[in-house]
């Protein structure tokens, strides 16, 4: 059995180093992106305020000081995502759907949807295709809903697209027209 070390070095002002980055309340889904090699990341937020992010070394995203949903009884958390040294999502869902996993397109058996952005919701039982020009997603498209609660999607290496769904457990295949 292959056994693995960790080393954590510690400074003295900014904690781990293996840290990357900070103020995140719920990480759900991690993706690269395919052009540019970036780190996206989906996060749940509290009652609204889902959000989908870059990963920037060394940025806070806000949390638990910011945050654009609400406490579960209804108390404000903050007025807004937008404060000095706190780095915004790409883009947010309020009511939350319940994010969780994601991947960029990038199979030739779905040219017209190369570069698109998959994102899987729990909460809302829908998967979605959301246009991706650069860093800002303009549109959004439900392929799939009413199947019980989506919590992954992938590509596989043939470039075919497959979906796990939960209530009852089982795994969709996408199919191009």
């Amino acid at each position: 059995m292959a056994k693995f070390l960790m080393i954590i070095r510690l400074s003295r002002n900014k904690g781990p180093s293996t840290i990357n980055s900070y103020g995140h309340r719920n990480p759900q889904g991690l993706t690269l992106h395919p052009e540019t090699g970036e780190i996206w990341e989906t996060e749940h937020g509290p009652k609204g305020g889902d959000e989908v992010n870059i990963i920037i070394k060394g940025a806070n995203y806000g949390w638990p000081a910011y945050s654009l949903g609400v406490n579960y009884d209804g108390t404000v958390i903050s007025s807004g995502h937008i404060a000095a040294g706190i780095t915004p999502p790409l883009f947010s869902w309020t009511p939350s759907i319940g994010i969780c996993g994601m991947t960029f397109i990038t199979s030739e058996k779905f040219k017209s949807w190369k570069g698109d952005l998959l994102i899987s919701g729990l909460a809302s039982q829908k998967l979605y295709r959301c246009v991706v020009n650069g860093k800002n997603l303009v549109e959004e498209n439900i392929l799939l809903s009413d199947s019980g609660r989506v919590r992954n999607v992938v590509q596989s290496p043939d470039g075919s697209i497959y979906v796990s769904v939960e209530n009852p457990g089982r795994i969709i295949q996408i199919k191009p027209e």
